[in-house]
């Protein structure tokens, strides 16, 4: 995020049986973006990466997408194939920030900075490999010739990870798995801490702990956002007057997640799932040869066409990220930007629906809300407090 990142407070009050009201209040900084009234595409692009420590990938592909839309600028379908894949990298390796980091310490352990690490350096090398002396991140770059063929490299070791530390198999294996009762048993035979998460999920019920009936945010075009991204709209985005969710969850499919979607909804369970699915899936996407899309689905692109104010759409790591410019010239009158976080993290929105949702008494509920804002994952940190 941008320097002065904020963050949110969450306060559960309770009865002793189950959550009885919520407040989410966020400090984050909606409205930094103005910072780049005035400045060039050049200084807006290059400043990007410098100012957002998570996901910077994401929202400089979301920039430098909105800026070719408001000039006019179809890039090759080889360059937006690049900038897709240097986006799917960054989502596995946010993912594995929490899975590496976060589960254990959910797990009663410490977190695994050993894979986190590796899972860094990895990341690191295949952009390297990808870009070489290339920046995609240029209005109608050229895609980068050099290396495409070696990007794999990296990427298969990522495969190797996630086989040893998350799945205790090949990705690709896991899969396969298309029912509830194979997810189960992959769970209790397995000792990764992905594993052992979703078996204690499931061993205390609570797979379809946070249940809740928002619905996922659906395929929006650049001109219709274009017409409606506000100051209030950024802060508090809905749409049709209603709340919506943006993640893993609302954008991955599988036979096993529809199968547990059935019984548990939106659930904790379900959406540790998607996360696994989408690990795992973009990993194995990764290592396919130049040219493959990878799963289709899981991110959506606009076609360009010109609009001033142009926007730029990205599926990050927490949901759908949408970057909006408008340009006088070459020069920038405003812009904006619209995270997943406020989608999701909407004082009513999906995030406090299904904290509302919690059964059981202080400590239970207190565990299940641990689990599922972690779960759906804010891009700052919070602070939770049961009352």
């Amino acid at each position: 995020m941008l320097p002065t990142e904020g963050s949110i407070k969450i306060e559960l009050f309770t009865n002793g049986r189950a959550v009885s009201g919520v407040g989410i209040d966020s400090t984050r900084p909606v409205l930094a973006s103005r910072i780049f009234r005035e400045k060039s595409v050049a200084e807006v692009l290059a400043i990007l990466p410098l100012l957002f420590f998570v996901c910077g990938t994401a929202q400089t592909v979301a920039g430098v997408r909105a800026c070719e839309q408001a000039m006019g600028i179809r890039p090759s379908g080889e360059l937006a194939q690049q900038r897709e894949n240097l986006v799917n990298m960054e989502t596995v390796r946010e993912h594995l920030g929490r899975v590496f980091l976060d589960w254990p310490v959910l797990l009663g352990g410490v977190p695994d900075t050993g894979h986190q690490s590796l899972v860094l350096t990895l990341s690191r090398e295949y952009k390297d490999v990808l870009c070489g002396k290339y920046t995609p991140f240029v209005p109608g770059a050229t895609a980068n010739q050099d290396n495409r063929d070696r990007s794999d490299g990296p990427a298969g070791r990522m495969l190797r990870v996630l086989e040893d530390a998350v799945f205790g198999m090949p990705p690709a294996r896991w899969l396969e798995y298309d029912s509830p009762d194979a997810l189960a048993r992959w769970a209790s035979t397995e000792a990764t801490a992905a594993s052992r998460l979703t078996a204690e999920v499931a061993h205390r019920g609570w797979m379809g702990a946070g249940r809740c009936m928002v619905p996922a945010l659906p395929d929006l075009d650049s001109g219709t956002l274009a017409g409606v991204i506000d100051d209030e709209f950024v802060k508090t985005p809905q749409w049709c007057g209603a709340c919506r969710e943006t993640s893993s969850l609302t954008r991955t499919d599988s036979p096993l997640l529809r199968q547990l979607k059935q019984h548990h909804g939106n659930g904790l369970g379900v959406r540790i799932a998607a996360r696994l699915t989408e690990i795992a899936r973009l990993s194995v996407a990764l290592t396919q040869p130049p040219g493959d899309t990878g799963p289709a689905g899981t991110h959506r692109r606009d076609p360009v066409v010109q609009y001033n104010p142009g926007v730029g759409q990205v599926a990050a790591a927490r949901g759908l990220l949408v970057h909006c410019v408008s340009l006088d010239g070459e020069t920038v009158a405003d812009y904006r930007i619209l995270a997943p976080t406020e989608w999701n993290f909407h004082p009513h929105g999906v995030v406090a629906s299904g904290l509302a949702a919690l059964q059981g008494d202080g400590n239970a509920i207190d565990r299940q809300a641990r689990l599922l804002i972690n779960s759906i994952d804010p891009c700052v940190d919070y602070d939770l407090k049961v009352t």
